[in-house]
């Protein structure tokens, strides 16, 4: 009879108002609630875990579809083999004819994988089916059995009293385990007292964690600008650089212009004191 007292689960109240509990009832409360949120943690994540499995193993059975079969194996040995053979009759290298083989049997693997992977043989269906059965089945039953187990669990009088309880936004396993704290080590009396606490430390940290993302954006916007003056600077000083190469060319070509001019000017010179000398002759 004790026995069966023992394995009943625990009874509770609709509804339980914190704010009048004493300390050491509030924080028998609490630690019921964190417990309740425990459990329901355990469950999700175990429905979680058992749907990543799944996935594993469906991937696992994809693959089997997608792989060759012993007969799509010899026959790309065979072509492997004949090309090898065929190669060596015509060009008589050892070395060529072996890589020739090889390469033309991993064309003909890689193209019938794909092919396998829109349109697998018989084979390879039955294969991935006889895994799926032995494999996946299973976990398919353990999830279902799972999630209707998370169901009624989320519908039980602890999680419902749990709801009822506490604002839902403090259900949370973080939360409880920081009101606890608070009142475990004398931060706090009530709940009151723990949950305007808690508030006050979570905008402090709202507020370092905005001023450290504002930091870190003004020091990203003096980085690049920063990146820019120096690319400017580099920028103006290549452009000095190509207008002082420019006045030395403009220079130089003025100064060939002018040396090409004085010789002309003295060529003409020389020929009109040429035929004046030949006038007076």
């Amino acid at each position: 009879m004790n026995q069966k007292i023992a394995n009943q689960p625990p009874q509770y109240p609709p509804y339980t108002d914190l704010s009048v509990l004493d300390k050491q009832r509030l924080i028998s409360a609490l630690q019921e609630v964190l417990r309740i949120l425990n459990v329901l943690n355990y469950k999700v994540n175990s429905v979680t875990e058992i749907k990543q499995k799944i996935m594993i193993e469906e991937k696992a059975a994809k693959n089997i579809e997608r792989a060759l079969s012993p007969k799509q194996i010899m026959i790309c040995g065979a072509v492997g083999a004949i090309t090898f053979i065929c190669v060596l009759i015509v060009i008589a290298d050892f070395l060529i004819a072996l890589v020739s083989g090889v390469t033309i049997a991993g064309i003909l693997v890689f193209v019938i994988y794909c092919l396998n992977e829109s349109f697998p043989s018989e084979y390879q269906k039955e294969l991935a089916d006889k895994y799926r059965t032995e494999h996946v089945a299973p976990l398919q039953q353990q999830k279902a059995a799972m999630e209707a187990d998370l169901a009624q669990y989320l519908q039980s009088q602890g999680v419902l009293w749990a709801r009822r309880t506490l604002n839902e936004r403090y259900l949370r396993i973080n939360t409880i385990n920081q009101l606890l704290d608070f009142l475990i080590c004398g931060r706090a009396d009530s709940l009151k007292e723990a949950l305007n606490l808690y508030e006050e430390i979570a905008h402090r940290n709202r507020m370092e964690r905005m001023q450290s993302s504002i930091m870190t954006a003004t020091q990203y916007t003096a980085n690049q600008t920063s990146i820019a003056a120096q690319a400017a600077l580099r920028s103006a000083a290549a452009n000095e650089a190509a207008a002082a190469e420019a006045r030395k060319i403009s220079q130089a070509t003025n100064a060939a212009a002018e040396e090409g001019q004085h010789k002309t000017f003295t060529k003409w010179q020389t020929e009109d004191n040429l035929s004046f000398v030949c006038i007076l002759l």
